[in-house]
């Protein structure tokens, strides 16, 4: 991979979707003119040319269009991350998931989870049971599960991001 910034590829794909400099430009919050400046140092760095200026816009070549296609899977492959890392975090939607021994969750964490349930009822609480400490540290530190409730020590550990 060519050592490229990551922000050109921002700027054509913004580009690319406005078929305009200018609306682009609006967008990025930056001059028509760097717009322009960064897409020439974008094709000259590809050395390739990704657009075909028109008096009232730009149209990709048939290169900008092919190269498109895999900008458009990346950026949207990003969003999509950055939402399901928002929605995780945010108690109202997100995910939590609690390793306990199956004794701890049949008979003292279900109460506990139906509470929370009535105050935050889109968010989805899971239960590992049935494996040893061990096997449980294992997956808390391959960020499988978000904490553990053991009966010797109540929470052995948060998993840490």
């Amino acid at each position: 991979m060519i050592d490229i910034n990551l922000n050109l590829y921002r700027i054509f794909y913004i580009v690319a979707q406005s078929k305009s400099f200018s609306d682009a430009s609006n967008k990025l919050s930056i001059s028509t003119t760097a717009v322009s400046k960064n897409i020439n140092q974008l094709e000259d760095l590809l050395d390739t040319k990704l657009f075909h200026r028109e008096s009232k816009g730009v149209r990709l070549t048939a290169e900008g269009n092919e190269f498109f296609k895999y900008i458009d899977k990346c950026f949207t492959s990003l969003d999509i991350g950055e939402k399901l890392l928002l929605q995780k975090n945010d108690l109202s939607t997100g995910q939590i998931v609690i390793g306990c021994p199956s004794h701890i969750a049949t008979f003292y964490l279900m109460d506990y989870i139906e509470n929370v349930k009535q105050d935050y009822p889109n968010l989805k609480v899971k239960i590992v049971s049935g494996a040893n400490a061990e096997e449980l540290i294992g997956l808390l530190e391959a960020h499988k599960i978000d904490f553990i409730i053991d009966k010797l020590s109540k929470i052995i550990a948060c998993a840490i991001n």
